[in-house]
């Protein structure tokens, strides 16, 4: 019995040792087809794809800058030329487009098979949206374009914010699809570049998600007007502080007081939105209709932590309304990701246009990595730091010179 427990334990080894084997070399297939799909996009823009592709695969591989990678000199030179003619022949605007472009073509295949999903049945937990948010990051040298001072909550620090719209299908697909860089010297608002982003997502995108999300930050007349243009819903964060006007039937409920003459459909609450929730609660009510000006009309409820969450779509529960302001958090692994595995921080060019190009290459960067991770979700215990060590393994041990990963990859034909 112990001989044929020993073999059994030897054969499950080999079975997992294999199914490992093939289920890396599938990791493999996949990173060269995104990458080609990358470097198709990047032709459409330059001539100078392949270069563009491999500073991309720099990144994605974890290398902070050019000069720390180990790839040769006279390919660190090309990348440098390659940066300064980009930074000279396009203007922040058409940089923003460059990625938004790259993006739509990677993903259209995808959006293409999408369906649009009911929002009152269990798919709704698989429903597209776009979700708004910002990110403050922390930049080298004082005298870098756009910078000032900033606070995090802890210290101060020099930066800058940037804003981006995402895309979401449920919570296990996510990818930014547009950024800004916050610059107050403008006199534009983070509230007037999602606006501006969103209108420009919408009208080029194959599929339209019907639901947006965002912060209380962004709940204001500007962004609400361009969604309601869109005829989208959304939902979002109310300040505890807000003063709300409530419908009569409501306010009754509310008060307990009888309303004998009604001249009005909505009447203004003699207390904040706060303290309307903290009745609702004692009441057992889940959502109330409320109104304020500029907004328009739209549904109030709560969630854990007694925050305040408000939602253009009044036919939907509290749950559904709870579950996809929930979806705007997945921007924040986003942003975390970028940070830990792709070192989006680590900007040395002082101009904004190439702060702006390398962020943006660096999130292209992200997109494969997110899209090489979902393809593979089935894997277990294989996070995104992981999979960017096990790619390096992949193709330098490939090679039986110990050449650079990079080298063994732009071996490949991307195009």
């Amino acid at each position: 019995m112990l001989i044929i427990s020993k073999l059994a334990a030897v054969f499950s080894n080999n079975f997992k040792k294999k199914k490992g084997t093939a289920a890396m070399k599938n990791i493999k297939e996949k990173f060269l087809k995104n990458l080609k799909e990358i470097n198709s996009a990047f032709g459409q823009t330059t001539d100078r794809s392949k270069e563009l592709t491999l500073l991309m695969t720099l990144y994605l591989m974890g290398e902070t800058s050019i000069n720390s990678s180990p790839i040769t000199t006279k390919q660190k030179n090309l990348l440098y030329n390659l940066l300064s003619e980009l930074r000279e022949d396009m203007c922040l605007d058409d940089i923003y487009c460059f990625y938004e472009n790259t993006i739509l073509r990677i993903i259209e295949p995808f959006l293409k098979e999408f369906k649009a999903l009911s929002t009152t049945s269990k798919e709704y937990r698989k429903s597209l949206i776009f979700s708004v948010d910002d990110t403050s990051l922390e930049v080298f040298g004082k005298n870098m374009q756009g910078a000032k001072k900033l606070h995090d909550g802890k210290r101060y620090f020099n930066g800058y914010h940037i804003v981006f719209i995402g895309l979401s299908l449920g919570k296990d697909f996510r990818i930014p699809i547009s950024f800004r860089i916050y610059r107050p010297d403008t006199g534009e608002t983070r509230i007037h570049l999602a606006a501006e982003m969103l209108d420009e997502i919408v009208t080029i995108l194959v599929t339209n998600p019907r639901m947006i999300a965002f912060d209380s930050l962004y709940l204001s007349e500007d962004l609400i007007d361009m969604i309601m243009k869109h005829r989208l819903t959304w939902v979002s964060k109310l300040k505890k502080n807000r003063i709300v006007r409530v419908s009569g039937n409501d306010y009754e409920k509310l008060t307990g007081q009888l309303l004998l003459f009604r001249d009005e459909y909505y009447y203004k609450l003699p207390f904040q939105a706060k303290i309307c929730i903290e009745k609702m609660k004692i009441l057992g009510i889940k959502t109330v209709h409320v109104f304020k000006k500029g907004i328009g009309e739209f549904l109030m409820t709560y969630e854990e932590g007694n925050s305040i969450i408000v939602c253009s779509d009044k036919k939907l529960s509290q749950n559904r309304i709870v579950w996809f302001y929930k979806l705007r958090w997945v921007i924040e692994e986003v942003f975390r990701i970028m940070k830990q595995c792709i070192a989006f921080t680590k900007v040395y060019y002082r101009s904004i246009k190439g702060q702006a190009l390398i962020h943006g290459i660096k999130m292209l960067a992200t997109v494969i990595l997110l899209w090489l991770r979902y393809q593979s979700r089935k894997m277990k215990n294989m996070t995104y730091k992981t999979m960017q060590n096990k790619l390096k393994d992949m193709f330098g041990k490939s090679s039986k010179y110990s050449q650079s990963p990079y080298a063994i990859i732009m071996k490949y034909k991307l195009s």
